[in-house]
């Protein structure tokens, strides 16, 4: 963590002092290998401890001295030191959920974090985001009968601090209705089978000559288990087959989208 003071009147020197255990340096400084420098330089780096955070040891705090020829000044600078992170604030992307398209949520940075943490429920999707602060949400296999749905967000710093976690409540709103200049191409697809699988798995899909669906394979948790692929597929039915070899065991969720008018499916597989 780098500070930075300024110039003391009369002052050429100062004497800094941080809790022990760590190391404070300046670029006059750079070899000091305590806790304890004397310095003319008016900006200081301090690397704390392994477990600083959790410390109970007190005081946490930095203490600066001014010095000159003559004497060192009657009183100290005290910096009490705060571990706790601020809170994550207010998101943007709206209060409301569909099921017919991804949707992009954004949290404001956080002083210091290195990391955020999403959480999505009720089988909502993670498509990608993960780990910072914009995170888009796929909500198509979330239940027609649920009503509302939750993300949660926490963030980290290097240190392993977190904040409280960050709920963001969302209300299921209807999907909008576009124009139709001509009737969509329906697809339909089979459930998974053999279900539970071990090496791969199928689904029959039906559809007309020349369209085209994306598949892709996402883990309980919302992440990506297998990346979006895309079959060309012929008049009739047509036999997707998958490798799921290299997969953990669980629960998955294959979604099918029809490219033609974005209609999405999406079936349980058991990996096992």
């Amino acid at each position: 963590y780098d500070y930075t003071m300024t110039t003391s009147a009369l002052a050429n020197s100062y004497l800094i002092t941080t809790p022990a255990g760590s190391v404070v340096t300046s670029a006059n400084n750079s070899s000091n290998a305590t806790n304890v420098l004397t310095t003319s330089d008016l900006t200081f780096t301090v690397l704390y401890p392994a477990g600083f955070v959790a410390s109970t040891a007190a005081p946490k705090s930095l203490v600066i001295k001014s010095i000159n020829g003559i004497a060192s000044s009657a009183t100290n600078k005290t910096v009490a030191l705060s571990t706790a992170m601020a809170a994550v604030g207010i998101h943007t992307g709206g209060t409301t959920f569909t099921r017919c398209a991804n949707q992009t949520f954004t949290v404001p940075a956080v002083v210091g974090a290195t990391e955020y943490v999403w959480t999505v429920a009720d089988g909502a999707v993670i498509v990608s985001g993960q780990g910072t602060r914009t995170v888009e949400v796929d909500f198509s296999a979330v239940a027609a009968s649920k009503t509302s749905n939750k993300l949660t967000v926490v963030a980290k710093n290097a240190c392993l601090v977190s904040t409280t976690a960050k709920a963001i409540t969302l209300t299921s709103a209807a999907c909008p209705v576009a124009p139709r200049f001509a009737a969509p191409v329906a697809v339909s697809a089979t459930e998974v089978y053999p279900n539970p699988a071990s090496f791969e798995f199928n689904i029959d899909v039906t559809g007309a000559n020349g369209d085209s669906v994306t598949v892709s394979v996402y883990s309980y948790d919302g992440s990506v288990a297998v990346n979006p692929f895309t079959v060309q597929l012929v008049e009739g039915s047509n036999t997707i087959n998958q490798n799921i070899a290299s997969l953990r065991s669980g629960i998955y969720f294959v979604r099918v989208v029809n490219n033609a008018n974005n209609e999405v499916i999406v079936k349980k597989l058991i990996k096992g």
